[in-house]
């Protein structure tokens, strides 16, 4: 029977359970398909990292450090997870970053203190009320005009829920947007987007030929069929800046 993982504290105590912890990027991220959203996700959040050139980053929610290990021009680098069973994998790969065991909703942080805040498959877990609170405090430990990176799933596409994904046959609880409607919830949250880029396009496609081969000549083909695509894109990464309150 299949659960499903809603609420702060169940999503958070899901993620200290060690086998979700060394399983993680073999479930989510050891496919082609895979392997292509992580390796455009890293290229997009850098190349908005280079663009903004902060002094502090955060990377609110690191996990396993999936993404923290290959970033680049991020100053003075944070990475905070309430899972010390992530945090300890996450050791392993991440250098010159400072690991802190901390609540993402209070974490304990000086108000106005980063340039930037990252966080990738975190937010989009919790209902409107938990974001609210999460919104809340990541405008409170950002500077004036610092700017907030993220990503969020297309309400639009249909989502790949595999098997191998849901350890224990449980779900966690996923909220999607449509680009309006991401927008319309960062502007009440006192945020405006500055850029938004699409990550897999024509994703049904993409996970056809993901699954057909794993050789290095497909990921290719993969990557040229992602370019080539007009399709709306499966996930996206939003660079949003911090306003004045309404």
């Amino acid at each position: 029977m299949k659960t499903k993982i809603q609420g702060k504290e169940s999503v958070m105590d899901y993620y200290q359970d060690d086998e979700v912890a060394s399983k993680y990027i073999e479930q989510r991220y050891s496919s082609l398909f895979g392997k292509l959203r992580n390796e455009i996700e890293i290229k997009v959040i850098n190349s908005f990292l280079k663009y903004l050139n902060p002094k502090t980053t955060l990377d609110l929610a690191t996990g396993t450090g999936r993404i923290t290990k290959s970033l680049k021009n991020y100053g003075q680098g944070y990475a905070l997870d309430t899972s010390g069973e992530m945090l300890e994998h996450a050791k392993k790969d991440i250098n010159n970053w400072t690991l802190r065991k901390s609540d993402a909703f209070d974490t304990q942080f000086e108000d106005n203190f980063f340039d930037v805040v990252i966080s990738t498959r975190f937010i989009w877990h919790f209902d409107k009320s938990n974001r609210i609170k999460l919104f809340a405090e990541i405008r409170r430990i950002l500077k004036d005009n610092g700017h907030l990176i993220f990503d969020f799933p297309n309400a639009n596409i249909k989502r790949f829920i595999r098997k191998k994904a849901k350890i224990g046959f449980k779900r966690i609880y996923t909220q999607s947007w449509t680009t309006a409607g991401i927008k319309e919830e960062l502007f009440k949250n006192n945020f405006q987007i500055v850029s938004i880029k699409g990550i897999l396009h024509n994703p049904k496609i993409l996970r056809n030929m993901s699954d057909k081969s794993s050789s290095m000549v497909n990921f290719f083909k993969m990557k040229l069929a992602n370019i080539l695509s007009r399709k709306e894109a499966y996930n996206y990464v939003v660079l949003a800046i911090k306003t004045k309150e309404s």
